[in-house]
């Protein structure tokens, strides 16, 4: 009887809502007693729950009951949007801790803040895993041993720290890995290395499961399906391993019986191949050996694929912002006041970062993508009067701010 290779598939839901950040004006500077979150975050959590999550989440559990328990999925969610949900829509917490008891999801590692700052400082990493991983076990009972890296920036050497941290694995993007790394491992018959634990995340699969048309239905879902298939079959032949990364909360539409649909038909195909199995992020860790491989950055019809750094750390306003973010960072390591420590883990989101880059200058971005600003410029502005008020307020209940900007570079 013939041996089927068969490669192990890992979708992970990548779940994160943003404090949304009020017009806060030049003149407010210095002069402002109220907060700096936006009075809509009620109704725009409320919204995203029960258009999107709640739908998906019902998708995850029917996928993984009606496939007698082979589909398989992950929860990457960030410690502001936990917080959020159990401030604003704490059904979605329960939601949540269902399906985990179910065994439906299993919960990834990561910093509480969804932020760039936490990988230049190994002390603010540390401080940032351990309140998130604080935050899972308190809800959900389990601490989880996967880390997972969304930072588009990331030193090699924070890697290694987080294996250090007692993770069995971390899934990181091929921009993280130098390539030197990934020649040594490129061959799928080389032994394998017990110290590597590191894992790619599929970007262009990710890429294009994201960009998946709501309103999809009949042939064109079919066509869809197909192509999916078709992808993950050409990028199997290089890798045991294909992780894709879906984020429910990104889309501008809502998680509608079209998509539910779509989800149904594409998992279910794959369910179907002996060729591929889905996998835990626990199997993962013990039974698959880490294979890197540079992915190719071209899609269908040869066109670019963006690349992680892209969205986040790309034009100057982006790494003028992260800068400042680095100089309060510093600043705020011997702060007393949980009050500021626990408003700056909310405002040094890298989402406000997001909301600068160049594509909301295209009118059909701004259309399929949620920005709370009309430009990238508005959403700088903005977020800038935020950090020189933050700022001051530190400089006021603890002790001065450096306020010149780093001529280094952070994260080299």
């Amino acid at each position: 009887m013939m041996m089927i290779n068969t490669t192990k598939i890992y979708l992970c839901a990548k779940i994160h809502i943003p404090v949304i950040l009020r017009n806060f004006r030049f003149f407010e500077i210095n002069n402002s007693n109220s907060d700096y979150h936006d009075k809509s975050i009620d109704y725009l959590v409320k919204k995203l729950c029960q258009d999107n999550l709640l739908p998906f989440f019902e998708t995850i559990r029917n996928l993984t009951i009606e496939s007698d328990f082979r589909f398989k999925a992950g929860v990457s969610i960030s410690g502001i949007a936990l917080k959020l949900l159990q401030n604003i829509a704490p059904h979605v917490i329960k939601v949540l801790e269902g399906l985990k008891k179910l065994n439906c999801i299993e919960f990834l590692s990561e910093p509480w803040s969804h932020s760039m700052i936490a990988f230049a400082n190994e002390e603010t990493l540390e401080r940032q895993i351990n309140l998130h991983d604080e935050t899972i076990h308190y809800l959900f009972g389990s601490i989880p041993d996967v880390f997972i890296l969304h930072s588009p920036v990331c030193p090699e050497k924070i890697i290694n720290t987080i294996l250090n941290y007692g993770k069995k694995a971390v899934f990181a993007n091929s921009n993280h890995i130098g390539q030197e790394k990934i020649k040594q491992n490129e061959n799928k018959n080389n032994s394998p290395r017990s110290s590597e634990r590191i894992y790619l995340i599929h970007h262009i699969l990710s890429q294009i499961l994201q960009d998946m048309d709501p309103n999809a239905k009949g042939q064109q879902l079919t066509d869809f399906a197909s192509f999916v298939l078709n992808n993950i079959k050409i990028h199997s032949e290089d890798s045991n391993l294909l992780i894709f990364i879906y984020n429910p909360a990104q889309i501008k539409s809502p998680f509608n019986e079209h998509l539910a649909a779509a989800w149904k038909m594409i998992m279910n195909q794959i369910l179907s191949k002996p060729e591929y199995k889905f996998c835990a992020p626990s199997e993962i860790s013990k039974t698959v050996r880490p294979l890197l491989i540079k992915h190719k950055l071209t899609a269908k019809e040869g066109r670019p694929i963006k690349l992680p750094t892209d969205l986040w750390h790309k034009n100057v306003l982006q790494k003028h912002a992260l800068q400042q973010q680095f100089i309060i960072n510093k600043a705020i390591k011997d702060c007393c006041r949980s009050s500021l420590v626990e408003e700056w883990n909310l405002i040094q989101d890298m989402e406000n970062l997001y909301y600068m880059n160049n594509q909301f200058f295209s009118e059909e971005y701004h259309k399929t993508h949620f920005n709370p600003f009309n430009s990238p410029y508005l959403a700088y502005t903005n977020y800038m009067n935020i950090l020189a008020d933050f700022a001051s307020r530190l400089k006021n209940k603890s002790h001065p701010v450096n306020s010149q900007v780093l001529s280094h570079n952070e994260f080299a």
